[in-house]
């Protein structure tokens, strides 16, 4: 690895480590790495040290630590097969996919695939109780306040993807799932390419039908793009702290309005003028639909807290 950023006495320590870890050493080579990656964090660092820790059956500790330089794991197909092979030790079996999905060499991605494959059929076999209380967990997920249904939707990450399919269709037709979490769970489904028809229930109470795979991020939609866009030019110089706030309230008004963004901000300009009339206590002249979206998210917002609160 590079050392050009490690003074003389990391780079002894780092010299250490590597030859604790050639004698196979790796309790002593994670302990000498940790020390210099908590004075200084690089991804050849960060690489390191996983392997030491992987080696060592950390594997949580290891899968905490990666995901720091996680994209650092994508570049070459060596890393890639090893970051999926430490995704699947945990049994991350949604993030597996996801990643997979984005692997651009075929032969890579058909590796890979078989891996996860694999170890989900291991997983069936060998934990299927606890899958099936995960499973029956997420089903059941929205009886519960908003920070148990997030808990309950991070551990069906760790179901096989057929079993967060079907998981994930029951709950997109369940009335009482917030949008936030219907969203949550399209943005997986897209991410992994689901290529099958899904239904779901939208904002205006209505039944619709998509193919995830089909769907463009949040993040990429032009109109996303726009209005955050109007909103740094209008406010992100001259008040710093209104912009922060603001654009938190603006990300989770966008992020509820998806995948239809654009049936509910037909006017970016006109968006951003109410949120910062609202932020500033001014009367709004803003047209009758940019209004009633607004209160309509801003209510949703307001469920989740007061959802939240109930625990």
């Amino acid at each position: 690895m590079s050392q050009d950023a490690l003074n003389g006495r990391q780079r002894e320590i780092v010299a250490q480590a590597q030859q604790a870890f050639n004698s196979e050493d790796y309790a002593q080579a994670a302990s000498l790495l940790e020390t210099v990656y908590g004075e200084i964090q690089t991804a050849q660092l960060n690489h390191l040290l996983v392997e030491a820790l992987y080696m060592h059956e950390e594997y949580a500790r290891a899968r905490s630590f990666a995901d720091e330089f996680l994209d650092s794991y994508l570049t070459t197909p060596t890393d890639c097969r090893f970051l999926l092979t430490l995704l699947l030790r945990v049994h991350e079996f949604i993030l597996a996919h996801e990643i997979t999905a984005s692997i651009d060499d075929p032969k890579l991605q058909q590796v890979v695939r078989d891996m996860i494959a694999g170890a989900e059929a291991e997983a069936r076999q060998s934990m299927k109780t606890t899958l099936t209380t995960i499973e029956k967990q997420f089903y059941h997920m929205t009886d519960y306040p908003a920070a148990e249904q997030q808990r309950r939707f991070q551990s069906a990450m760790k179901l096989p993807l057929a079993e967060f399919e079907r998981g994930a269709q029951f709950l997109l037709l369940d009335p009482y799932l917030h949008p936030l979490f219907m969203v949550s769970i399209l943005e997986v489904l897209q991410r992994v390419e689901m290529s099958t028809t899904v239904s779901f229930r939208w904002l205006d109470e209505a039944i619709h039908k998509i193919v995830p795979k089909e769907l463009v991020p949040l993040t990429k939609l032009p109109t996303y793009q726009k209005v955050q866009a109007i909103l740094r030019q209008r406010v992100a110089t001259e008040d710093p702290v209104a912009y922060t706030l603001i654009s938190q309230e603006l990300q989770l008004q966008l992020t509820l309005a998806y995948p239809f963004l654009d049936r509910v901000v037909t006017d970016p300009a006109a968006w951003v003028t109410r949120l910062l009339d609202v932020y500033r206590g001014t009367a709004s002249d803003v047209d009758r639909d940019t209004r009633e979206w607004q209160k309509k998210l801003e209510q949703l917002t307001a469920e989740l807290m007061a959802n939240n609160d109930e625990q």
